[in-house]
């Protein structure tokens, strides 16, 4: 049975302690990912660092190199560790989704009273508008988020 112990240090790294009793220090350096294991040295009584591996940080699977050099346990860990990353990217993402659309729909309210700026649309453009809209408020609906009553100023 693997133990795990994770502590994230302003979401850039973390800390891994598998049942090896190695600690894996897990970092986000610039554009890599750097796989740390800290090894207890009985002879120096200290902990000493040692490399399992570098790779992209853009990467959501472990690469087949860095794998090579890890422990199975510590290639569970380090995979477990790049999912939640992934999720955790997705989310952000989802909410920059909807927090940024009243913005988006502001900037098209103000697209849409620039005369330049129509002659440039098609028909298929506004048609598309409409149905993204449409695919909006039933989602919206279904997610639990009922249309509020107006408040604009007439």
């Amino acid at each position: 049975m693997l133990t795990a112990v994770f502590i994230i240090c302003h979401n850039i790294c973390t800390v891994v302690n598998n049942q090896e009793g190695n600690i894996m220090q897990i970092k986000e350096r610039g554009s890599k990912v750097v796989f740390l294991r800290f090894e207890y040295n009985q002879e120096k009584k200290r902990t000493e660092n040692r490399s399992a591996g570098t790779q992209d940080k853009h990467l959501h699977v472990l690469s087949d190199e860095v794998a090579k050099g890890m422990t199975e346990a510590e290639r569970e860990e380090a995979q477990a560790w790049l999912d939640a990353r992934k999720h955790e990217q997705n989310v952000r993402m989802s909410k920059y989704s909807i927090t940024s659309l009243p913005r988006s729909m502001t900037e098209a309210v103000k697209a849409l009273a620039d005369p330049h700026a129509m002659e440039q649309l098609k028909s298929e453009d506004f048609d598309a508008v409409y149905n993204a809209w449409a695919t909006l408020a039933d989602a919206m609906r279904a997610a639990g988020h009922k249309r509020p009553r107006s408040k604009s100023a007439k």
